[in-house]
Formats: C-alpha cells, sequence, structure tokens
C-alpha cells in the first residue's frame, strides 16, 4: 500500500535517518544491518523498505542530511555577517564543521562502498547538495577574502574538500591504532576537528588578508 501522507513519509524518513546515526556512531558500517536500523525505530522492519530499499540508501540520505546542514549553516553565516576576519572565519567554519563527526566518519571510511550500491536518484540527490556546499564555501571566500582572484579561489577549493576527506581518522583514531603507535615506540598524534579546521582553513588563507 502506498503510503501518501506527505508528513507521515518525511517523519518516518527522519526517524530513520536518525536510528541509522545513533547505530553509526558505536557501529561500524559492515556491521549495520537494515534488521538493526529498523529495531531502532518504532515501526516494523517491513515498513522501513517503503522508504529505503538497503542501508546504502539510508547512509546516502544521512550524508545527504548532513550536507544540508553545513551548507545552510555556511549561508547563514554569509547572510549574518558583512565581514570577517581571518581569525573569525576560521573558527565560524570550523565550529560549523566540526559538528558533523557523522559527516567526517562516512566520507572518510564508507563512502566507496555505499556510493556503489546506492540508488542512483539518492545518489544524485547526494552530489546536487555537496556542490551546494562547494558553491557556498567559494560564496564565503569570495566575499571575506576579497584580495584573493578568481584562480585562487579555486586552488582554496580543491585544497579544502579533498582535505575534509581524511580527517576522521586523524581525531578519531581506533584504539587498535593508538595501541600500534605506541608499541612503535612513536608518539600519538593529539588533535581533534576543529583544531585540524582551523588550522587548515588559516594556514591556506593568511595570505589573504
Amino acid at each position: 500500500m502506498k503510503i501518501k501522507n506527505d508528513d507521515l513519509i518525511k517523519k518516518r524518513k527522519e526517524e530513520i535517518l536518525k536510528a541509522c546515526a545513533s547505530l553509526y556512531e558505536v557501529k561500524k558500517f559492515k556491521d549495520i544491518s537494515l534488521k538493526d536500523i529498523s529495531d531502532a525505530t518504532s515501526f516494523k522492519r517491513t515498513s522501513v523498505y517503503n522508504y529505503f530499499q538497503t542501508k546504502e540508501d539510508i547512509f546516502v540520505c544521512l550524508l545527504e542530511y548532513e550536507y544540508s546542514i553545513f551548507l545552510n549553516d555556511v549561508i547563514e553565516l554569509i547572510d549574518k555577517n558583512e565581514s570577517l576576519s581571518l581569525e573569525e572565519y576560521a573558527h565560524e567554519i570550523a565550529t560549523i564543521l566540526s559538528k558533523r563527526v557523522i559527516l567526517f566518519k562516512i566520507i572518510s571510511m564508507n563512502l566507496y562502498d555505499i556510493e556503489d550500491k546506492v540508488i542512483m536518484e539518492n545518489l544524485i540527490h547526494l552530489k546536487d547538495t555537496f556542490y551546494k556546499c562547494i558553491d557556498a564555501i567559494r560564496m564565503s571566500v569570495k566575499k571575506y577574502f576579497k584580495k584573493m582572484n578568481d584562480q585562487e579561489i579555486e586552488n582554496y577549493i580543491y585544497r579544502f574538500f579533498p582535505f575534509l576527506n581524511g580527517l576522521y581518522a586523524y581525531a578519531f583514531p581506533s584504539t587498535k591504532q593508538i595501541e600500534a603507535i605506541k608499541l612503535a615506540n612513536k608518539k600519538p598524534l593529539v588533535t581533534n576537528l576543529f583544531d585540524l579546521l582551523y588550522t587548515f582553513i588559516y594556514n591556506n588563507l593568511i595570505f589573504y588578508k
């Protein structure tokens, strides 16, 4: 039976995404099943199939949701601030992004596996939102760093977004990774998402203020 109530569809999709996010905070992607996700919701497993066919589709929509929050926060920053110093800009963007731990975990650990099995419609939505995020960062840099020309802005964009893909492993090393570093007689890197983001943004834009 086809569900026609748009509000119900939206609420149930949001519940599924929240259940998926909660599980992903404590479990690996490969250890999460569609049954696990449905068990964490208030409705039956068969009902989940009315909204998502695979767990990969759920994860792609979760990632798209994370990017949409990032996008809205950057747009709000641009709308509310006519000017920002380098320190203020780096702090604001680092603050916005450091809240998106789920986003960093997915793109660092599981993006290829997820995108390979997702339906094209959901992947298109993800890519559309992702490119809107690129446009938003481009707009913010252009507004607050007027000394940068178009090519310099593009160069920054092509450094910034690939940099994001590798952050999770540095900010959240596994217990096994930490143990291996100690056994290798090396000093673990003590850092977090905010510091990594702030330092990158500051160091890459310092010459344009």
